[in-house]
């Protein structure tokens, strides 16, 4: 089933111009809020099914398309750096904190996906008890190793050793991105290897859970040991799903678990509920459609801000 909740939009003005096209569902404001940001290439309506699923166990949902991306903020994905990413996130808990009509009495938390997970290291790493926790999917801990193994060559290694090397705009899984501002922000930004992410995590004291992929081609699920080693007391959870890949897509039952143990390591979090998969209430795949068909429609309603 899905519960009944209302939605808000919100357009957060960036500090260094542009927007920041949000939407905040809830069912009773008092309960804790779970801020999730998404993935390379996605938009809000990528992570509905977790939301979904937040929503009706109890919890607030705060969604946002990042800037220089696909959605309705502002910008085209081929511009699109680490950098932007992270300032997104600085400004969404920003506005989140400042806006009469959100509340995070109950608490704030940060979800990352993939390459926002990177995101939200260095975002931890410069803000410190800022939210209660944060939940890492997937999450990238070494760039350089990410985009060597989706692309087949290693780019942040050959742009190190070749600096003023011209690459261009040139594909990255469906969508083309400028190499050159893109690698150029994540050697100059610190953000470029598993070194780097150690040294973020090594600053970290707000608590982290983690969910991995089994059979993640995109990400060596090894290397989270190097990464936690010097800080292991912020590990709150760790959990494996059987048989998933980097892309829980597109395998809907890797993705479902994912969506169940989210939902209870937040319910251990913030209520102290040991939930089992047949407590949390899940929505069926008719109300699923169904909701994504008005999402969508709601989504297309709100295009014409990407220019403003």
């Amino acid at each position: 089933m899905i519960k009944d909740n209302q939605h808000e939009i919100f357009t957060i003005r960036k500090k260094s111009g542009g927007i920041i096209h949000s939407v905040y569902n809830y069912i009773d404001k008092n309960n804790p809020l779970i801020v999730i940001s998404p993935p390379f290439e996605k938009d809000i309506r990528s992570t509905l099914t977790l939301m979904l699923y937040l929503v009706n166990n109890g919890f607030n949902v705060f969604r946002y398309d990042h800037t220089y991306h696909n959605g309705n903020s502002t910008g085209e994905i081929h511009d699109w750096t680490l950098s932007h990413g992270l300032s997104d996130m600085e400004d969404v808990i920003e506005f989140i904190q400042n806006e009469e009509s959100i509340s995070t009495q109950g608490g704030l938390s940060i979800i990352g996906i993939s390459i926002s997970s990177r995101i939200g290291f260095r975002y931890l790493a410069q803000n410190n008890d800022v939210i209660d926790s944060f939940l890492s999917i997937v999450g990238v801990i070494d760039m350089q190793y990410t985009l060597k193994q989706i692309l087949e060559f290693d780019l942040l290694g050959e742009f190190m050793a070749s600096p003023d090397k011209v690459w261009g705009i040139k594909k990255v899984l469906h969508y083309p991105i400028s190499f050159d501002q893109y690698c150029r922000d994540c050697v100059d930004k610190n953000l470029h290897n598993l070194q780097t992410t150690i040294e973020d995590i090594n600053k970290i004291n707000t608590p982290l859970s983690i969910i991995v992929a089994e059979d993640d081609r995109w990400v060596d699920i090894n290397q989270y040991h190097l990464a936690f080693l010097e800080n292991r007391k912020i590990l709150k959870f760790l959990s494996k799903i059987p048989g998933a890949g980097h892309e829980l897509y597109k395998n809907p039952s890797a993705a479902k678990l994912v969506f169940l143990e989210t939902t209870k390591i937040f319910s251990i979090l913030y209520h102290n509920i040991q939930r089992a998969d047949d407590d949390v209430i899940s929505p069926n795949i008719s109300e699923l459609i169904e909701y994504n068909k008005k999402e969508r429609k709601r989504e297309k309603k709100y295009e014409y801000i990407k220019g403003c």
